[in-house]
């Protein structure tokens, strides 16, 4: 038994190393990685847990191993673009059955088994469904997915903890616990919610036309329930009568079947609302990492008026650019936006008036005036250490005359645009600088802005933003009437990522009943109806335009109006739960 076990251990070592290697090999001769950093990533940690002899020194250990592997790989084949979310209804259960036996079990240090089974299925659900972000940056995402699955294990240990003192509410605690995380991590600077579990359903629209109501975390708490209440079907099985099971088993149907029916009735009868509204989308796909801040600016600014030009009509509206498409080598400074030579090139070029608005992604800067308070992203110029200045990631709407509206973006990416909580972990700059980010990070604006035109106002939302639901209603108590996406999704080159954020962002409008207008650098650029449905969608790596309409509402929805309501419920029962832990339990 003992040489089986080497073999296979041995086995898996093997095939991680040449896996690893080769992809390492190839890496080091491409400017772009594509899907070479999923097998990188995966060798990897196929040598890391062979190494291991903790996971392989009994019969036990290799099958909680096993089991702990089915969660991670149901995790990720349940998330977009594959189209099986319904797979997570499931995906939880294997963990569940390796947290009740060890329990069981007479294992030493049962806390730390715990630990580092669940780790490794959350590891695994890490890299497979988010190893493009590699792309960007190799070493910084090596510690995304190192801090991410550690941010994921709190809520789960946090469950057994609970189960041990009181085994009654411990699946009740696990939903409370992980929705509750899912709103931290929504909501801290360290926020990276890609897998936040709702999301998963953003593949299959047509199931949750309920996220109106609910919002992403209704699809979460469906995901949760479900696999909770088969968990306890499974362990209780023993122990109670065939029509018990039997009623478990219709319960457990019908809390699956119902929404889903829901869904399918709003689905099928929903009559989109509002006035349509023409819109010219540009796609002028300058790769991010060689050629979008190399190429000179007038030269881009070129294909930005060839493409725009070329796209609109008598009866368009807007024109959209994507992200950071203009001011990339010299920000505009926002104090005299009016005066610079960009903003009157631009308005000779294009005919714009008070009919016909551009709305695009542009990078700016705002000098302090001497002794004007700082802001926390306020640094000093390298040249001279009396003038200081913040950056901003932003977005402009422009006419032909009058004010040029200004959006800060203000949901930051971690490492490249924010340093998060610099104060407490000045360790982490290393990673900062790494990520092409610094110190003081891009400023923010407080609240949410829309841009008016005439009668119709837009939500200015840039890239990163868009998977944020319950942060995008500030635009809509606004006034906006239809979504405007600017992006640049080229960072991760031809992988899953671009399409995973172009199925996320959908879901806000599923959320608000508004229509999106999407314009990504590389692609994908689209529009997309109030059902989350995306129409004519661009190829990716091409020069693209399209000119459609979408409806603008004045709509307020359920959701609009009250929020991730099952997350302050999730918080306000993760405070009850933990406040009766401390409570002492009843001797019998």
């Amino acid at each position: 038994m003992d040489f089986i076990n080497r073999y296979i251990r041995g086995v898996i070592f093997s095939i991680g190393l040449i896996l690893f290697i080769f992809c390492a090999f190839r890496m080091s001769q491409l400017p772009l990685w594509g899907h070479l950093p999923l097998g990188f990533f995966i060798g990897a940690w196929l040598v890391i847990v062979a190494s291991l002899r903790f996971f392989w020194t009994d019969p036990e250990r290799k099958r909680w191993f096993l089991l702990s592997t089915i969660s991670g790989l149901l995790l990720s084949i349940g998330f977009p673009p594959l189209p099986f979310p319904v797979i997570l209804f499931i995906a939880f259960l294997p963990a569940l059955i390796v947290q009740q036996q060890i329990e069981a079990s007479d294992s030493p240090n049962k806390l730390k088994l715990h630990f580092f089974y669940i780790y490794h299925s959350f590891m695994l659900w890490n890299l497979l469904v988010t190893y493009w972000v590699s792309n960007s940056a190799l070493v910084p995402s090596i510690a995304a997915f190192g801090l991410n699955s550690l941010f994921m294990a709190v809520p789960w240990i946090g469950m057994i903890r609970i189960g041990r003192k009181f085994p009654k509410i411990q699946l009740l605690s696990f939903i409370a616990f992980w929705l509750c995380w899912e709103w931290i991590h929504l909501n801290w600077e360290i926020s990276w919610p890609w897998l936040t579990l709702g999301n998963a359903f953003a593949s299959q629209i047509s199931l949750i036309q309920w996220y109106e109501y609910t919002g992403v975390f209704g699809g979460g708490l469906w995901i949760l329930v479900i696999n909770c209440l088969i968990f306890h079907t499974w362990k209780t099985r023993s122990f109670i009568s065939k029509k018990e099971l039997q009623h478990k088993l219709i319960t457990i149907c019908t809390i699956i079947s119902v929404p889903i029916l829901i869904s399918l009735i709003i689905y099928f009868s929903y009559e989109e609302k509002g006035e349509p509204v023409e819109i010219a989308i540009i796609q002028p796909n300058y790769e991010p990492h060689y050629e979008k801040f190399e190429v000179p600016e007038e030269v881009q600014l070129s294909r930005f008026i060839r493409l725009t030009l070329n796209a609109i009509t008598d009866k368009t509206k807007y024109i959209l650019w994507p992200e950071t498409s203009l001011a990339n080598f010299n920000p505009l400074d926002v104090a005299n936006l009016q005066s610079e030579p960009l903003v009157q090139v631009l308005r000779d070029s294009l005919p714009l008036n008070q009919n016909l608005v551009l709305v695009s992604g542009m990078t700016s800067i705002k000098y302090y005036k001497k002794d004007e308070p700082l802001g926390p992203a306020a640094r000093h110029s390298k040249y001279n250490e009396n003038k200081i200045y913040e950056i901003h990631n932003c977005a402009i709407q422009l006419s032909d005359t009058g004010d040029i509206p200004i959006y800060y973006k203000s949901k930051l990416v971690p490492g490249p645009e924010i340093f998060p909580y610099k104060k407490l972990l000045p360790f982490l700059k290393p990673i900062i600088d790494k990520m092409g980010g610094t110190a003081a990070g891009l400023a923010t604006q407080k609240n949410r802005e829309a841009f008016q035109s005439g009668k119709h106002k837009i939500a200015p939302v840039i890239c990163y933003e868009s998977i944020y639901g319950d942060y995008m209603r500030g635009y809509f108590d606004d006034g906006a009437q239809a979504i405007f996406i600017m992006t640049n999704d080229g960072w991760w080159d031809n992988t899953l990522g671009y399409i995973q954020h172009c199925y996320i962002g959908a879901l806000r409008a599923i959320e608000f009943r508004k229509s999106i207008a999407r314009s990504a650098n590389s692609g994908i650029s689209c529009t997309i109806d109030q059902m989350g449905r995306i129409h004519y969608p661009t190829k990716y790596g091409v020069e693209a335009s399209l000119t459609s309409s979408i409806l603008f509402n004045d709509f307020v929805s359920f959701y609009q109006r009250f929020g991730d309501m099952i997350a302050y419920l999730a918080i306000l029962s993760t405070i009850l739960i933990i406040v009766f832990s401390f409570l002492p339990k009843k001797q019998n």
